[in-house]
């Protein structure tokens, strides 16, 4: 009897719980499922509001040639100040475009309209259409470069990194300086190479020289008619014609004076034709004459396939044969010929000897040490933030740039340039250094 009594007594507690849980599940699971779907609902409403708000946002169609100043930027924009943030080092990769299938479909349709001819077999029927998309490539290459360096000279950045696949030829060079000079009214200076600069240095030391000779000779001229003048003057009392002929020869002496006078004159007259200068050069080998300096302006290095590892591997291969070559002078050749002077055997004791000391050697060998002997060899610094413009796949990659100096670099893949053929622009710029920004930097322990 009190056995049962306890049975019941104690499954009577045991059952309603069950049953009141069994009851509230479904509610809860309900509840959860009507919260989720209204978040949902509620995070849709807001993501298409952005992108219809970001739609039908008012963006100016301005060149970046008529921005003068980051204000100038952002007021035209609608940026507040304290949305963007201007890196000290910018990078920007320019990916090559390429064609489609139905491009080059239609090109080649096209082109064989105009041939009469029948094609020779084994013949390139690309190559026209090659060339003349790769000289497209580059003119825009050349003006998407123009425009970032406008755009990075007006906002305060410092140095400007600019990787493209191929290294850009002579002519490309000569139209980016021209496009410099007449669209943004912006003076390149390219840093020479080291044998072209001493070439240079020693012809302007001539040119000097025969300067210094030739002004010598037109002084020694001007004392000789400045001796004539007296004479013919103090014989001018006793001659008319003495007196002609003194002021023939006085005529020219005064009109190169005139003449001189004149053109320093213009020349100092001369309104300025550039509003800035940039110092740019080509490559990771060319070393930049004005770094040194401590004038203001903002400085470009272009570079290209044979700056990343070709270059990354020539610079540690010379920093390791230096230091092999420092390791036999100071300490095996020393010992070498010790023990060949005392007429002893190079015995397993001195191999020993020379086991922690090498192991030494190899120790001073760090990242520390490699990254100043890049940056003393004018390899690139570690950028603030590296832009990845006219990738049209969602596959994230370097295409090539230098990825040793990148650490805690900040990557934004610009995804306006994937509407392909567009030139960079203010919008893109003003993109890139909001996400710059919005970039957040947690160091562990």
């Amino acid at each position: 009897m009190s056995a049962a009594t306890w049975t019941n007594g104690t499954a009577a507690p045991a059952s309603s719980p069950s049953v009141t849980s069994l009851l509230l599940k479904p509610v809860l699971m309900l509840t959860f499922a009507l919260l989720h779907v209204v978040y949902q609902v509620v995070l849709l409403v807001r993501q298409a509001g952005s992108a219809l708000k970001n739609a039908t946002k008012f963006r100016p169609a301005q060149p970046p040639a008529s921005y003068t100043s980051l204000d100038d930027l952002l007021a035209a924009h609608e940026w507040p100040s304290n949305a963007i943030r201007v890196p000290n080092h910018l990078a920007v990769v320019l990916v090559d475009a390429e064609p489609s299938s139905i491009r080059l479909y239609l090109s080649r349709l096209f082109s064989g309209f105009g041939r009469s001819d029948a094609t020779v077999p084994g013949q390139d029927v690309w190559h026209d259409f090659r060339s003349r998309f790769q000289t497209a490539v580059l003119a825009k290459h050349c003006s998407d470069i123009a425009a970032i360096v406008h755009l990075a000279r007006i906002s305060g950045v410092q140095k400007l990194s600019i990787y493209t696949a191929e290294p850009l030829p002579s002519s490309v060079l000569q139209s980016l300086t021209r496009t410099l000079q007449v669209g943004y009214r912006t003076k390149a200076v390219f840093a020479e190479a080291k044998e072209e600069a001493e070439s240079d240095q020693a012809a302007v030391n001539s040119t000097v020289g025969a300067t210094a000779t030739t002004w010598s000779k037109y002084d020694e001229l001007r004392r000789r008619r400045a001796t004539a003048m007296d004479e013919g003057s103090d014989s001018s009392s006793s001659s008319p014609a003495s007196q002609e002929s003194s002021d023939s020869e006085a005529a020219p002496s005064s009109l190169d004076d005139e003449t001189l006078a004149s053109s320093y004159t213009a020349d100092s007259n001369d309104t300025p034709l550039y509003d800035a200068t940039v110092h740019i050069r080509v490559g990771l080998e060319t070393r930049d004459n004005n770094e040194s300096s401590s004038a203001a302006g903002l400085k470009v290095t272009l570079l290209s396939r044979l700056d990343g590892q070709q270059r990354f591997a020539s610079l540690v291969s010379a920093e390791v044969r230096s230091r092999c070559s420092t390791h036999l002078s100071n300490v095996i050749t020393p010992d070498i010929d010790a023990a060949i002077s005392s007429h002893k055997r190079i015995s397993s004791s001195l191999r020993k000897a020379w086991m922690p000391q090498r192991a030494r050697s190899n120790s001073d060998l760090t990242v520390a040490t490699l990254d100043r002997t890049l940056a003393e060899a004018g390899y690139i610094s570690e950028p603030d933030l590296l832009v990845v413009f006219g990738a049209t796949t969602a596959a994230k990659k370097l295409y090539g740039f230098p990825a040793w100096p990148l650490r805690v670099t900040d990557l934004f893949y610009d995804a306006n340039a994937r509407g392909g053929g567009c030139g960079y622009g203010a919008q893109d710029w003003t993109a890139a250094l909001s996400k710059l920004a919005r970039m957040e930097q947690r160091y562990g322990r």
